[in-house]
C-alpha cells in the first residue's frame, strides 16, 4: 500500500493507496490509480463518515481510522487521538468498510485495539524506532494469529 502518492501507486501498480482528508480527494485518486488498485481514506472523526455516504459505492475501500493514540511524536501534525471509545464509534457507524487502525500504536496495546473493532493495524513508529524491528514486526503478527 502507498501512502499519498497516488502516481506511484499507479507506476507500480500498488495493491492500494491510502490518502487523508486533506489530500486529493477520492474521486480524484480512482482515475489516477484505476478500478482495480484498492483506496484508503483516512477517518479522524466521526462527521467525515457523512461524506463518505455521498460518494459512489466501491470507491473507498478502507478507511484508516486515528489516531487513535497520540501520534504527534511522529507526525505532529496529526489530529488529536480519538482513544479507544472514538475507534469504537466509527467501526460501529461503518460497517461496510475494512479498517486499520493507525496512530501510535504499539505491542502493549495491539491486541485492545484490535478488540476495539480494528480488522487491522498501521504501524510506523512501533517497527522504525524498534531495536530489533524484526522481531517487532513478530511480535505484531502474532496479535493476527
Amino acid at each position: 500500500i502507498v501512502n499519498n502518492d497516488p502516481e506511484l501507486a499507479a507506476t507500480v501498480q500498488a495493491k492500494g493507496v491510502h490518502v487523508g482528508q486533506g489530500d486529493l480527494p477520492p474521486e480524484d485518486v480512482r482515475r489516477i490509480v484505476g478500478p482495480t488498485c484498492e483506496i484508503g481514506l483516512s477517518i479522524t472523526h466521526l462527521s467525515q463518515l457523512a461524506s463518505l455516504a455521498k460518494m459512489t459505492k466501491g470507491l473507498v475501500n478502507c478507511l484508516g481510522i486515528g489516531p487513535v493514540y497520540d501520534a504527534r511524536k511522529t507526525k505532529p501534525d496529526a489530529a488529536h487521538e480519538m482513544g479507544l471509545s472514538g475507534l469504537r464509534e466509527i467501526v460501529a457507524h461503518s460497517p461496510e468498510f475494512r479498517n486499520v487502525a493507525i496512530g501510535g500504536i504499539t505491542i502493549d496495546h495491539a491486541a485492545e485495539v484490535l478488540a476495539a473493532g480494528a480488522q487491522g493495524l498501521a504501524i510506523v513508529s512501533a517497527l522504525s524506532q524498534a531495536e530489533d524491528p524484526c522481531a517487532a514486526a513478530q511480535a505484531f503478527r502474532r496479535c493476527f494469529i
